[in-house]
């Protein structure tokens, strides 16, 4: 896996951040989603694998790894909530569509690589 990164630093920031990625395989930055509306989003998605993982268990491990990404988002910590949501794996990526949670979903999807 090859990756290209450009940086700026600004003295304000306490680190560099990532302003062009070439990326193959997934995406390990959300720096272009805003992560209080993913972490909205993933409260949601949330709830609903939570409502379905009594008679499905591999909703509750997905539904276990969004809560634990949802946590991540909301510390604004992207890194970690990347990590978290691969996780999910496609029954993360599916329900977040069956529900309309687009951010989540695309989210989700670029963590893991998916188109």
């Amino acid at each position: 896996m090859r990756e290209t990164r450009e940086f700026s630093w600004s003295g304000k920031d306490p680190k560099p951040r990532v302003i062009a990625a070439a990326l193959d395989g997934p995406s390990e930055s959300l720096d272009d989603v805003d992560l209080r509306t993913l972490a909205q989003e993933l409260g949601r998605l949330r709830s609903y694998l939570e409502s379905k993982a009594v008679s499905d268990p591999e909703m509750a491990r997905a539904g276990e790894a969004i809560g634990q990404a949802e946590e991540t988002a909301l510390r604004g910590d992207g890194p970690r909530t990347v990590g978290r949501l691969k996780r999910a794996g496609t029954a993360g990526v599916k329900a977040a569509r069956d529900i309309g949670v687009e951010v989540a979903a695309a989210a989700i999807s670029r963590s893991m690589g998916l188109p």
